[in-house]
């Protein structure tokens, strides 16, 4: 499942099918890309990916699209498994090697991946409604918390598979975007309206309870490594924030936007840890940065260590610190190595 501190902390799946690896190498030779083995296509730029810990599968929400499954391993990308009907925003990794999808129709789709083809195959095991249009996931012990645009924070009663049961709803948020957590309950939650950031006491996932708001703005995404919090607002930046006091949260530095060649300026998308507690911010349009943290004259400061600006970029997954899956808004998912 995902951890709260960094999304994608994964090992690639050491199992490679060597018949099939051995093919698409010939077939990419043959077509003169050397790099296309890192790099496939989909119908249209995933709006997320996340990475399965027990498997290696990418899950990819296409929106309208769909959703599309691969398998990564330390030699290359799988062929992707697309299912047009599943309009999914977000996807949570289950233990057995299955995901839980946002469905942007208000559903949550229970899937299991099979690795032993190529492509892999994606099958439904269930569905159930849920109010509003559900947009990010995270589970904690037999509670599965639903930030639904339209409907807030939603916390369900379930056991990874039977039916979800509603237990507990928290409105006091207008559009709420991402949910993100850490081991010891405490809580943070986007809305990309009007109310920002919301720090939470959810050590008891059924009764919410409000203990800071950091922003307010269009917060698109949030993430969160130990005390640090990183939001994504999306025409101001990045900004990066010590929550060490949840309930007096303190602005640690401001990441500007690249520029955008938007006429309609920024589109700052996610906001990614690395493993080391780098940050990938993802711009969109305008590509991607890899921040590096430190102290300057005694204050926090920040770095740019490297940009990708060879097209839009939607998400990131890393698979190490220097080893990072791009979805661009063209439509590829590209695998990229990054500098130390």
């Amino acid at each position: 499942m995902r951890r709260a501190e960094g999304r994608h902390r994964i090992a690639c799946a050491p199992n490679v099918n060597r018949k099939w690896l051995t093919a698409l190498v010939f077939g990419l030779l043959c077509c003169g890309s050397a790099e296309a083995a890192d790099r496939i296509k989909l119908t249209q730029g995933a709006r997320q990916i996340d990475l399965h810990p027990e498997t290696g599968v990418l899950a990819a929400g296409m929106m309208l699209k769909g959703a599309a499954f691969l398998t990564v391993t330390k030699d290359g990308l799988g062929s992707p498994d697309i299912h047009p009907d599943w309009p999914t925003l977000d996807a949570l990794a289950l233990p057995g090697g299955r995901f839980l999808l946002a469905d942007r129709f208000g559903l949550l789709r229970l899937v299991t991946v099979d690795t032993g083809t190529e492509p892999c195959r994606a099958t439904e095991l269930a569905s159930w409604p849920v109010e509003g249009t559900p947009t990010g996931l995270w589970a904690t012990g037999n509670h599965l918390l639903v930030a639904s645009a339209g409907a807030g924070l939603l916390t369900f009663e379930w056991d990874g598979s039977t039916t979800p049961t509603l237990a507990s709803r928290y409105p006091f948020v207008d559009y709420s975007k991402e949910i993100r957590m850490r081991p010891d309950g405490l809580g943070v939650l986007a809305d990309n309206w009007d109310t920002g950031l919301q720090v939470l006491d959810l050590s008891n996932p059924v009764r919410p309870v409000h203990l800071a708001t950091v922003t307010r703005g269009f917060v698109d995404s949030v993430a969160l490594a130990g005390d640090t919090v990183a939001i994504a607002d999306r025409r101001a930046g990045a900004r990066v924030l010590s929550i060490r006091d949840p309930k007096a949260p303190v602005l640690l530095m401001e990441i500007p936007p690249l520029p955008s060649p938007d006429p309609k300026g920024p589109d700052v998308k996610r906001v990614v840890f690395s493993p080391g507690s780098r940050l990938m911010v993802c711009e969109g349009p305008a590509g991607a940065q890899l921040v590096r943290f430190g102290v300057r004259d005694g204050r926090p400061s920040s770095t740019t260590v490297w940009r990708f600006q060879s097209g839009g970029v939607n998400d990131a997954a890393f698979l190490s610190d220097t080893d990072v899956l791009l979805s661009l808004s063209n439509g590829e998912i590209r695998r990229v190595q990054l500098p130390q």
